[in-house]
């Protein structure tokens, strides 16, 4: 049982991380004339994602096989 609870666990913090990436890749001005502020990375961002993909699809399979 403590490897479902552990991959449970693996599966929520990738949740938590595509949420915060998108968040990121999401953020944009409120107004056209707004001075540029901080760009987003989306190379960094898309490894971000794919990193979070893959520790929840790693994860999911920890689960089935316990």
């Amino acid at each position: 049982m403590e490897i479902l609870n552990l991959a449970l666990e693996g599966m929520h913090r990738a949740e938590q991380s595509l949420e915060k990436t998108a968040a990121r890749i999401a953020r944009l001005p409120l107004t056209v004339d707004a001075p540029p502020q901080d760009q987003v990375d989306l190379s960094a961002e898309a490894i971000a994602l794919l990193e979070a993909r893959n520790a929840f699809a790693a994860n999911a399979r920890a689960a089935r096989v316990d």
